[in-house]
């Protein structure tokens, strides 16, 4: 029995033995190459991200913004316009590009940024700094005591784009008294000045355009602007006669829309007594009286 015991102790373990496996070799060279193809795909994700739009416009805020921080402003601006390049509709760029332009004091191309960036996105957070930068510089100009009639079509241009902007109505509204002050040395030159910052075509757009303003959004506010500005604010002037018609017919406009006063009818009652005649009128708001120099 023992020997049989030994026997068959020996056989089992020469089955237990041809039941192992030897173990693999490492293939370091396959290890090598996939490590190599994972790397190789990783670069090229980030080479592909790294040149996606988006990528790219962020980078180029980014690092506007450092060069702003830093007072780099020529820099930055450089830096925001290589964004909006890449993205028209880029709101951050156009924002902290008009920022950049303000810093070096220069509100038309601030202005510019704003207005052509809400022109691309319709953002109205762009258009309400747009308008708000405008404001700015009216009333800047008027505090300089350089505002003139153009200064007062700056402000209408801000009340057609929000016709409900009360700020802007204040500014138009005191703009009647700053600005048509530097005319009352010469109060004619507002009427018969044929040059680039003063004449009867730019008086009457003015009110032509506070009407359709009103038409579309009336106003106690408004009405008050649009009567105030009807006449100048001068005891009298002196105009073309064909101006003087127009001027009537300007009046008829004013009147149909928002009312009329007395001051008004009586300006009237002296521009139609002058109908029939060809000349320079002058017209006295003081005496009602019309004096004509003829031609």
């Amino acid at each position: 029995m023992g020997y049989r015991s030994k026997d068959n102790a020996y056989v089992s373990a020469k089955r237990r033995g041809k039941g192992r496996r030897r173990k693999p070799k490492t293939d370091f060279k396959k290890i090598w190459l996939i490590a190599l193809t994972g790397a190789v795909t990783i670069v090229a994700g980030y080479a592909v991200y790294s040149h996606l739009p988006f990528v790219k416009v962020n980078k180029a805020i980014a690092a506007g913004n450092r060069y702003s921080e830093n007072a780099e402003y020529d820099a930055a601006i450089s830096s925001y316009s290589e964004a909006i390049e890449i993205d028209a509709g880029s709101v951050k760029a156009y924002s902290n590009m008009a920022s950049a332009y303000l810093s070096i004091d220069d509100s038309e191309s601030a202005k510019k940024v704003l207005y052509d960036g809400w022109q691309n996105t319709d953002n109205e957070g762009l258009l309400s700094n747009y308008l708000t930068v405008m404001l700015n510089d009216a009333v800047n100009t008027m505090n300089t005591g350089e505002g003139n009639i153009d200064t007062v079509l700056g402000v209408v241009s801000i009340l057609e784009q929000d016709n409900t902007n009360k700020e802007a109505i204040e500014i138009i509204s005191a703009a009647y008294d700053r600005c048509f002050s530097v005319y009352q040395e010469d109060v004619n030159s507002l009427f018969r000045d044929s040059s680039s910052t003063s004449s009867f075509a730019k008086y009457t757009q003015i009110l032509d355009r506070l009407l359709d303003i009103y038409e579309k959004s009336p106003s106690g506010e408004l009405k008050e602007v649009i009567c105030k500005y009807s006449i100048p604010s001068s005891n009298s002037f002196t105009m073309n006669y064909e101006d003087a018609v127009s001027y009537l017919s300007e009046i008829d406009k004013i009147e149909r829309c928002v009312g009329t006063s007395d001051e008004l009818s009586s300006l009237k009652a002296c521009i139609e007594n002058a109908k029939d005649v060809q000349g320079v009128l002058r017209i006295s708001l003081r005496s009602l009286m019309l004096v004509m120099w003829m031609n």
